[in-house]
């Protein structure tokens, strides 16, 4: 009677430190999958405040301003950024009111507007010649008029913007 008495108990202590190694596997695991969900949520919370900065744009009647304010975020977070998260922005002719400076039915990328808007800004401090300075009395224009769209286009798999098409007419 005393073995089986010694064997209930070995048994009861057996069932009891499984039970014990099973609860503490179960929280742990929980407490991983809690962190896991606190992680995907801060990144989702980051993904839209990110596209937020670019869907303030996503819109008609920009002024030239925007647009060059635009082109200079797009330019600064791709220095900041990995090559699978640059931000590809397309800005295109549609009007003949800016001619000199964008030629109707053009298509320019970030770095070429990027120079359009540098040169302007020296025409700007030293004018040479009267072609120069029409150049920049259009740019003038362009800055403070209400004619300019902007469509944002995100990535498939991630979300994040990827592109913005620029349209002056």
């Amino acid at each position: 009677m005393e073995n089986a008495s010694k064997a209930l108990i070995i048994a009861a202590g057996v069932l009891i430190g499984i039970m014990i190694v099973a609860t503490i596997a179960y929280v742990f695991s929980q407490g991983g999958m809690y962190f896991r969900s606190e992680s995907t949520e801060a990144s989702a919370q980051k993904l839209k405040e990110f596209n937020a900065q670019y869907e303030a744009y996503n819109r008609s009647n920009l002024y030239g301003t925007d647009v060059i304010t635009l082109v200079n975020k797009v330019t600064n977070d791709n220095k900041n950024s990995l090559e699978e998260e640059q931000i590809d922005i397309i800005l295109t002719s549609k009007g003949n009111e800016y001619s000199k400076l964008f030629p109707k039915n053009s298509v320019y990328d970030a770095s070429e507007i990027l120079e359009k808007i540098t040169e302007q800004i020296r025409i700007e401090t030293e004018p040479e010649e009267l072609e120069a300075k029409l150049e920049y009395k259009e740019f003038k224009t362009f800055k403070t008029r209400k004619m300019h769209k902007a469509t944002i286009g995100y990535d498939n798999d991630t979300g994040r913007v990827n592109l913005v098409t620029i349209e002056i007419y």
